[in-house]
């Protein structure tokens, strides 16, 4: 090849290469220049070799024992408290609870059953001792039953009697069914709350945020396409200055066969 042929272009495939190269070795001081190793009271942050990690690094933190052993204590308790509430939710399971809800209405229920209850242990005898006396002083009177002043008595008894019951009933009744329903409630909700108490909590760590310096990777490819860009520059310049041979040596020495052969030469 002469002097005086054309460079050649660069290989994009290789300097694509090449710029990769260029490209990973600065992520890869970038990616050492910022992982720097942290310490504080509560323990450390560092830095290890991992051949699984995109980078080849992994960050590790280690507690300090005062940490640790917090850490161990809380993880302790919640997989206690985890078993408790497992064990507490296969026992209610097994006992039917909650394949209904709380009958807390009926007469029948446990709910109207309790009302009936204090009923009976603290109206009943008043009513009774009430109806005892007035009994007595109806026929100290010389009513007898059946008589209109008897039974309107009798009556005015009885709606006092209805009046007591119903003032009770609702002042009672209110309390006794939030209370039974919260009953109902409470193994569900303790199950709830031994389950819920969440996974161990880390210890605060409170390390500052890692510096992120940048690195440049060289361009690469800009330089080789510039070098290219100047050389052929370089050629075609001395090409015009070839070619702007004066016209008198053209006609003499350049025309003759020596010239010919010489200047054939410079090209071939």
């Amino acid at each position: 090849m002469s002097f005086l042929s054309p460079p050649s272009a660069p290989n994009p495939q290789q300097t694509a290469n090449a710029q990769a190269a260029y490209n990973q070795q600065a992520a890869t001081a970038q990616q050492k220049t910022n992982m720097i190793n942290q310490f504080n009271p509560y323990g450390g942050l560092g830095w290890t070799a991992d051949p699984n990690a995109p980078g080849g690094y992994s960050a590790n933190v280690t507690l300090s024992p005062q940490q640790q052993q917090l850490f161990n204590q809380l993880y302790g308790s919640q997989a206690n408290l985890g078993g408790i509430g497992q064990s507490l939710a296969s026992n209610i399971a097994g006992s039917g609870l909650y394949n209904a809800p709380p009958d807390l209405l009926s007469q029948s229920g446990q709910t109207g059953q309790y009302l009936q209850g204090l009923y009976n242990q603290y109206q009943q005898p008043i009513f009774q001792q009430q109806e005892s006396n007035l009994e007595a002083s109806l026929r100290n009177q010389g009513l007898t039953p059946g008589s209109e002043a008897y039974n309107n008595a009798k009556n005015l008894q009885a709606r006092n009697e209805a009046d007591v019951t119903r003032a009770f009933t609702m002042g009672v009744e209110p309390l006794a069914f939030l209370q039974a329903l919260q009953q109902y409630q409470l193994p569900l909700q303790n199950v709830q709350t031994l389950m819920g108490a969440g996974a161990p909590t880390m210890p605060n760590q409170s390390f500052v945020n890692t510096p992120t310096a940048q690195i440049q990777p060289p361009d690469y490819q800009a330089a080789v396409n510039q070098q290219y860009q100047a050389q052929m520059a370089n050629y075609q310049n001395m090409m015009k200055g070839l070619f702007a041979v004066p016209t008198a040596l053209a006609g003499g020495w350049a025309g003759s066969p020596t010239g010919s052969a010489a200047i054939k030469g410079l090209f071939s």
